[in-house]
């Protein structure tokens, strides 16, 4: 596999290996079918982003480094309340601790800042909840 490719895959093998409740909330990975209707709980799941930022350069001795961001976004029925969905952003959080290394094939992959839980947004009968974890390789 090439660097494009272990990149994300680091990132959600991490993720695929957080359970939030009994049973653990299911995932939606990006460009994966996933229908909330069918395959959430009780409308209760993650849903996972992957963003690729710009390269930095680093000089000539380290070169190019690749930085970007996973966003879990924890989807929740409207109405059921701050406290439950912060307390899943929360464990997704605690899940991709700052300066975590997560490897891949030949590639590592760092956790480069604290994770950032987004506030809560209402959307349509849903509440949203995205956690923001920046990553560097």
């Amino acid at each position: 596999m090439s660097k494009a490719s272990e990149i994300p895959a680091a990132l959600l093998a991490r993720l695929s290996s957080l359970a939030i409740g009994s049973p653990p909330l299911p995932i939606a990975y990006p460009d994966i079918p996933f229908d909330p209707a069918t395959q959430s709980l009780a409308g209760k799941y993650l849903q996972a982003g992957y963003f690729r930022n710009t390269p930095a350069f680093e000089g000539l001795s380290s070169g190019v480094l690749d930085q970007g961001v996973l966003v879990v976004s924890v989807v929740f029925p409207k109405d059921s309340g701050v406290i439950a969905v912060n307390a899943a952003a929360q464990a997704v959080a605690d899940h991709f601790p700052k300066a975590s290394a997560l490897k891949n094939g030949s590639t590592r992959v760092k956790i480069s800042k604290e994770p950032v839980i987004g506030s809560p947004l209402q959307e349509g009968d849903k509440t949203i909840v995205a956690v923001t974890i920046s990553w560097v390789s």
